[in-house]
């Protein structure tokens, strides 16, 4: 998301250490978001405007005013905060990277950051950065134009989408981006279809799934756990018998204790029914 504002002192923001506790808590709350704001002089013609018709901001006072990034996400990782008695505010420390998030670099312009379709969507998904054909019962080694860093402990999946799979016949090849991996990515893309499939820059050609993982050591041993199917393979389910649960009706009892139980007296419910 993009916003543009000619709020020009927001550039406040990228130059002083010492916060308030109300930007901070804002720009926590604007970390939640994917966004950049950025700076474009105003018409000079009513209020919205009147912060770029301040002096300092004038051309001669040497005010640059082409569209220039003010805030990205980035700016408010906030990992370490200090009270200041001194002037009652807050000093950060940014980390250099998002440790808990996906971190996506672009390495081309033409390249677009992965989006969900929806807000409870599975996958992010990833775009051609330029137009290629698939040939029928051919593949492609796709552009993206971007790079990504995992957390810990996960990594990423490129899944097929579904419009594509079901439309044209395209299927995704490999897929396992390990957490250490910090190249582009590239798709392989399969067309199981007779005919040529175009597809266009800007398309959106597979998605990013992210998943954890158990990045355990490998341990030789010399013995296995026994388990019931033991070393029966391929097809070994589909002949051994289904197990089935039987269920049988059990008349309820009642049991009068008794201290000697040789003196335990049941009764079931064709006695309790008589003796009403």
């Amino acid at each position: 998301m993009t916003v543009y504002t000619d709020h020009q002192n927001l550039q406040n923001f990228l130059t002083t250490k010492v916060w308030n506790q109300r930007q901070i808590r804002w720009a926590q709350r604007l970390a939640d978001y994917n966004f950049k704001i950025i700076y474009r002089l105003g018409k000079r013609g009513g209020k919205p405007d009147a912060l770029s018709r301040r002096p300092e901001y004038r051309p001669e006072e040497g005010a640059k005013h082409s569209e220039q990034s003010i805030l990205k996400p980035e700016h408010f990782q906030i990992s370490l905060i200090h009270e200041d008695d001194e002037d009652e505010g807050y000093i950060s420390e940014p980390e250099p990277t998002i440790k808990n998030g996906i971190r996506v670099k672009r390495l081309s312009s033409k390249a677009i950051t992965p989006t969900k379709g929806s807000r409870l969507a599975a996958g992010h998904d990833i775009y051609a950065i330029s137009e290629f054909t698939i040939l029928a019962q051919g593949q492609v080694l796709a552009e993206t134009g971007i790079a990504i860093g995992l957390p810990k402990g996960t990594y990423a999946r490129i899944a097929p989408r579904s419009g594509l799979a079901s439309k044209k016949g395209i299927a995704i090849n490999g897929g396992v981006i390990d957490a250490d991996y910090t190249g582009e990515i590239r798709v392989i893309m399969i067309n199981h279809r007779k005919a040529d499939c175009r597809i266009q820059e800007g398309d959106r050609i597979a998605q990013l799934i992210i998943e954890k993982i158990d990045i355990s050591d490998i341990m030789e041993v010399d013995k296995l756990e026994a388990t019931e199917r033991a070393d029966s393979g391929f097809g070994s389910t589909d002949m051994s018998p289904k197990r089935t649960i039987s269920v049988t009706d059990a008349q309820p009892m009642i049991c009068f204790l008794q201290a000697n139980s040789g003196n335990n007296e049941y009764f079931d419910v064709e006695d309790i029914c008589h003796k009403r």
